[in-house]
C-alpha cells in the first residue's frame, strides 16, 4: 500500500488494518518491520530510525513494551526491559 504521504506498507492485513507480519516505511525515513495487531505495532519487531538508531525487540499498543535493546548508530547500547517507551 502506498500512501499520499510518501509512507508505505507491505504485510499482512486484516479487516483494513495491518494485522500480522509487515514492514511500513514511514515518511520521515524510519523503518518498523515485525508484528502488527489492529493497525499497531505489537509483539516482536525492529525500528530503524531515520539517523541509524535501531531498537529490537517487544512492542504493545505501539510503544516499546518489554525486553528489548536499543543501539544508537555510535555503538552506545541499551539492554533492558522497556515500559511505554
Amino acid at each position: 500500500m502506498y500512501y499520499p504521504d510518501g509512507g508505505t506498507y507491505d504485510g499482512e492485513w486484516f479487516y483494513d488494518t495491518f494485522s500480522g507480519e509487515g514492514e511500513y516505511i514511514f515518511p520521515n525515513g524510519c523503518i518498523y518491520r515485525g508484528e502488527w495487531h489492529r493497525g499497531k505495532k505489537e509483539g516482536e519487531g525492529t525500528y530503524i530510525y531515520a539517523n541509524g538508531d535501531t531498537y529490537v525487540g517487544e512492542w504493545k499498543n505501539n510503544m516499546k513494551n518489554g525486553q528489548g535493546t536499543y543501539q544508537e548508530k555510535n555503538g552506545n547500547k541499551l539492554e533492558c526491559e522497556f515500559k511505554d517507551n
